[in-house]
């Protein structure tokens, strides 16, 4: 008797970096579990998680003996499981490259700054705080403005097709409400935002995880 494929089963926090390999998930098409991680200061439930991710965060993805974190590798691993699926990168080299390129710089480029303005207070003294979270937002709105740049002649990240690479910058769109002004009531992020909340994979994480999209 032929034994079933593992099913994907991705651990998450609503709003989190988990956000964009759940909605790559989704669009998928492949059969997927969530699993809700909550944490209590040290304590990190559910019982075991430390031991599939020993930095406590999400997300973190198991399929069957493989477990992988890190929402950028997730997504690209998604995408590789179901090329058919259409959101993973043209099958070139050239196409693998810049959908790599696009993952790699918006986790550095963008969430990083991102991350110091959110969590400035948690980062340094409160003393400090105030002038690390200036700065982050400021390094973040140079990195959008870029991005805003690329965008003016097409529709999605790498042309006229969305990909894995538009659900990441969709969430890191909805992290930067908290910028001055929202992010997503910026053009051209504004229309982009939508159109890309709108897809079926977007769609469901936003439900799967009870989130609104703006």
């Amino acid at each position: 008797m032929p034994t079933s494929a593992p099913v994907l089963r991705l651990y998450y926090l609503p709003g989190s970096a988990a956000m964009a390999p759940h909605a790559t998930l989704a669009a998928s098409g492949l059969a997927y579990e969530l699993v809700r991680v909550r944490r209590d200061g040290a304590e990190v439930e559910p019982a075991g998680y430390l031991e599939l991710n020993p930095h406590g965060k999400v997300p973190t993805l198991v399929h069957g003996d493989f477990v992988l974190t890190e929402s950028t590798a997730i997504s690209a691993y998604v995408a590789a499981l179901a090329p058919e699926s259409g959101i993973g990168p043209e099958r070139t080299p050239e196409g693998h490259a810049r959908f790599h390129e696009w993952l790699a710089y918006l986790s550095t480029g963008l969430e990083a700054p991102l991350r110091r303005r959110m969590g400035a207070a948690r980062m340094t003294t409160a003393a400090d705080a105030d002038g690390v979270a200036e700065a982050a937002a400021i390094a973040a709105d140079a990195a959008f403005a870029w991005i805003g740049a690329q965008l003016a002649d097409r529709p999605y990240l790498l042309g006229e097709r969305l990909t894995a690479v538009d659900f990441h910058l969709m969430m890191y769109i909805r992290w930067g409400r908290r910028l001055d002004p929202p992010v997503w009531d910026r053009a051209p992020f504004d229309d982009y935002f939508r159109r890309v909340a709108e897809h079926p994979g977007a769609a469901r994480m936003l439900a799967e995880q009870e989130l609104v999209a703006s």
